[in-house]
């Protein structure tokens, strides 16, 4: 099983990116790259190298070739120059990599304490860049030390925290699964949970064949063949005990023949078949002293001491016993043992420090969130009070305005007929005020709770999120099942929370520019190339919003208008909000008259009156063929809030905010003209 974690070295190779201060990236597959290239090719290609990056890749490839061929030594000589290339490069993820093959080695080599150093550092590097790629493997690799020190709690342990960054890391490759699932089969068997180790090796077995991953073949074949041997099938199991051991004696993989002849062999000694055993345990000897894999060439010792044993030659038996003993000596002396008790107790300390903040954290989270809403309720409880009085106010206001106006209609009848323009216009002014006041006011005490209602409605999904990957999971299947139907409904509501919450707060933005009260300062605009430039401006924003989105547009300018005083953020912002719905009208008029229908938009400037720029007016016309107004909605288009829009595509403020820039800023005119389904026509009129 030691054998398996350098598939993670191959994973993450193939994924992190070698970052050459701004040259380029060099990553390709390391099996592939390994397989079909020879030392003297590396070699070759290492001598031409010229930076640090392409030294890097090449020497990685090196030392992978070195590791597939059993010369561990040769392995470390060149993952140690990595490690100063890396250093050199400042890459935190080369020094992931780097660190995790350095431990990768020397696991193999049965250093165990400096294996677990380096693969720490690793984690804490991986940890920082908050990459799942990274994380996800380095847990599993700290698992399979403690696997190969037969403390499989603390493996399981560390198995499952690697299983709570798979479905990010699965992502860049679909190795990752097949490794993790086939760690935790081996896992569940060691602790007797057959149930778990035949699901999980299944999984990846079925996996690893969709993938054609041939590294973890030979792993999953025998840990297929513990399984059956539990569940009391030794047929099915000394099937995959030979499959597996063909499989790597095909491909001259040293490590996981090691492997797998150890579990064949065990096998065989069972069965007192003491010959077979001597035979088989003889090959994974020999594959473990020439790859220097001192874990196997324990193991493969110990099953020729009793096969010998049970022959009966003792002198056989003797000698592999001593052979068993000064490895075990050296692999698991008492200054070893001492140093890996002191680094997992540190280890201890540092996930136990990490949980503990977690918790403060969530804490702290759930506490603002319960203060946040009862805020908004306090908060949205007195603008519901303030609003009341403030449309009691106004209603009294308006009641007596129109008893005032009533008075002076029966005094003034025969001046009716020349003031009734002018009086329309004064009562929309006074509503327009009015509502401006108000609209003011209720727009800055909704702000600071909206806010809240926003922002703690995004935090709420982030946490339910974190108790979905985290806690939820610990939870039995029916509870489980329970709890995440609960939550979905939870993240559903939120989700509605945030989107009316949005649309509450580009309401109120409208509102408190609708009431504002200062005005720009006028200059001189060239207009036409004003209309140009918004005209434009909302074409391109129709089609980033619908890119089969499009129109005729037709414009006719009237060159001899030149410089007019105008306040041009304002105008902008006019012409604006009619080219908007003037796009917006023929998109829905589009849908239902379909492909014989052709949108058309046009655009005219022209100048009326004596001709002189002080004394005429200038006209601004955008017409389109879309839906038209109906007639009987026609007076009210002016007014703030009415939209015709469906909800939430329309605040009701585009046009009236128009109306008081034309009429008010600029003393103009603001006119419209319509045919219900046929067209509607804008016409904008300021002195100039």
């Amino acid at each position: 099983m030691l054998s398996f974690v350098r598939k993670i070295t191959n994973a993450l190779s193939y994924h992190a990116r070698v970052f050459c201060l701004g040259l380029f990236i060099f990553m390709i597959s390391i099996n592939a790259f390994a397989q079909t290239e020879d030392l003297n090719i590396l070699n070759g290609k290492l001598a031409k190298a010229t930076t640090p990056g392409e030294r890097f890749a090449v020497m990685y490839h090196i030392s992978v070739y070195y590791k597939n061929t059993g010369k561990l030594d040769s392995m470390l000589t060149y993952v140690t120059r990595l490690l100063d290339i890396a250093h050199e490069l400042n890459d935190d993820s080369l020094l992931v990599m780097t660190y995790n093959d350095l431990g990768n080695a020397l696991e193999f080599k049965s250093d165990y304490p400096v294996a677990l150093e380096f693969y720490l550092k690793a984690l804490r590097l991986a940890e920082n860049k908050m990459s799942a790629k990274m994380i996800q493997p380095m847990y599993n690799n700290i698992g399979l030390i403690y696997m190969d020190l037969g403390n499989y709690k603390e493996c399981l342990n560390y198995l499952k925290k690697s299983l709570k960054y798979l479905p990010e890391a699965a992502k860049e490759s679909a190795e990752f699964p097949v490794i993790i699932y086939e760690n935790l089969a081996e896992t569940y068997l060691a602790l007797d949970n057959i149930d778990s180790a035949l699901y999980y090796i299944r999984l990846s077995y079925d996996l690893d064949l969709k993938i054609n991953d041939n590294y973890s073949r030979s792993n999953i074949l025998y840990d297929l063949g513990l399984v059956y041997e539990k569940l009391g099938k030794p047929e099915l199991a000394v099937s995959y005990y030979k499959q597996s051991i063909a499989f790597s004696d095909s491909t001259g993989d040293l490590f996981h023949l090691a492997d797998a002849t150890k579990y064949y062999a065990q096998f065989l000694l069972k069965q007192s078949d003491y010959a077979n055993a001597k035979k088989i345990a003889l090959q994974g000897f020999n594959a473990g002293k020439k790859s220097d894999y001192k874990a196997a060439v324990i193991d493969a010792s110990e099953i020729l001491e009793k096969s010998y044993t049970g022959l009966h030659q003792k002198d056989s038996a003797y000698y592999y016993g001593t052979i068993k003993n000064n490895y075990r000596d050296s692999v698991f002396n008492e200054t070893k043992v001492n140093q890996l008790q002191d680094m997992t107790f540190k280890e201890q300390v540092h996930e136990a420090d990490l949980q503990q903040a977690e918790e403060k954290y969530k804490y702290r989270t759930r506490l603002y969130f319960l203060l946040g809403g009862l805020s908004v309720v306090l908060l949205l409880a007195v603008i519901l009070l303030r609003n009341n009085r403030q449309k009691q106010k106004a209603y009294t206001l308006l009641k007596n305005q129109k008893q005032e106006i009533d008075l002076q209609k029966l005094n003034l009848e025969k001046a009716i007929a020349e003031l009734k323009s002018t009086q329309a216009q004064l009562i929309q002014s006074e509503k327009m005020a009015s509502l401006g006041e108000l609209t003011a006011g209720i727009a800055h005490e909704i702000q600071n709770p909206l806010n809240f209602v926003n922002n703690f409605s995004e935090v709420s999904v982030e946490v339910l999120n974190e108790l979905k990957e985290g806690p939820l999971k610990k939870l039995a299947e029916p509870e489980k099942k329970e709890a995440e139907e609960m939550l979905e409904n939870l993240t559903g509501n939120l989700a509605k929370i945030t989107r009316h919450g949005k649309r509450a707060d580009s309401i109120v933005k409208g509102m408190l520019q609708h009431s504002r009260i200062n005005a720009g300062v006028k200059k001189p605009t060239d207009l036409n190339l004003l209309i140009e430039e918004y005209l434009r401006l909302s074409f391109n924003n129709q089609r980033m919003t619908d890119k089969s989105f499009d129109a005729t547009v037709e414009k006719k300018f009237d060159k001899d208008i030149h410089q007019v005083s105008i306040v041009p953020e304002d105008i902008g912002r006019v012409l604006l909000n009619l080219f908007s719905n003037a796009f917006y009208s023929v998109k829905e008029k589009k849908k239902i008259g379909g492909d014989a229908y052709q949108p058309v938009i046009s655009v005219s400037t022209s100048r009326s009156g004596d001709g002189n720029e002080k004394n005429g007016t200038v006209e601004i016309t955008i017409k389109d063929n879309g839906t038209g107004i109906p007639e009987k909605i026609l007076d009210k288009i002016f007014q703030p809030f009415f939209t015709t829009k469906p909800a939430g595509q329309g605040t009701g403020l585009g046009l009236s905010l128009s109306y008081d820039i034309i009429t008010k800023e600029h003393n103009g005119k603001l006119k419209v003209e319509t045919k219900d389904n046929e067209f509607t026509a804008f016409t904008i009129q300021i002195p100039g």
